[in-house]
């Protein structure tokens, strides 16, 4: 055996074996810390902005809420998303929709969302449960919205993503709300 043929299988091995440790370590980072986490929610106060309500000639309701939550990335990536919607629900029943403009929120950062939601309510006034609600002082509303967008990782690697959230809204006519909100992201 020659001694360039030699040198040559020993550089072939050493380059190996690098290549073998490098996967292995990026197989270990990817499994672990780089892995997708799910989002965390903070939702703030609900806020009653305003309540229209008229009696005379026919029974009219609008109430405007204001909801701001903090969506807390704490994955390696950032998730740009595009356009969404979320719907209210009354009793499983569709009462509002809520248009989200495109947004990012930053790896390991964190974004404020705000929308002001209007409740037409003729369809609440019409549910079955409303007047007993009503004369509780309290609303039991559900959210859920499904935005689209892309995950990238350091802007090299990236991946679809759906971010899901649902929320549980409980207002009482007394200005008070306790919100409560589950989310996931799909890739």
């Amino acid at each position: 055996m020659s001694r360039a043929s030699r040198c040559c299988k020993i550089c072939c091995g050493v380059v190996t074996l690098v290549i073998i440790i490098l996967l292995v370590v990026l197989i270990v980072l990817f499994t672990t810390i780089l892995k997708p986490k799910q989002p965390k929610i903070l939702a703030h106060d609900v806020i009653i902005q305003d309540i229209e309500y008229q009696a005379l000639p026919a029974f009219k309701l609008n109430v405007s809420l204001g909801l701001v939550v903090t969506i807390k990335n704490p994955n390696y990536g950032s998730f740009k998303y595009k356009n969404g919607t979320a719907s209210v629900c009354y009793h499983e029943e569709d009462i509002a929709a809520v248009q989200m403009e495109d947004g990012e929120i930053p790896a390991r950062g964190t974004k404020d969302i705000s929308n002001s939601v209007l409740v037409i309510a003729d369809k609440l006034i019409l549910n079955p449960s409303f007047l007993s609600d009503l004369l509780t002082g309290c609303f039991n509303f559900t959210s859920s919205s499904t935005i689209h967008g892309k995950a990238s990782l350091f802007k090299i690697m990236k991946t679809h993503a759906t971010a899901i959230t649902d929320c549980n809204i409980f207002v009482c006519l007394n200005h008070t709300t306790d919100f409560t909100c589950y989310s996931k992201m799909k890739i």
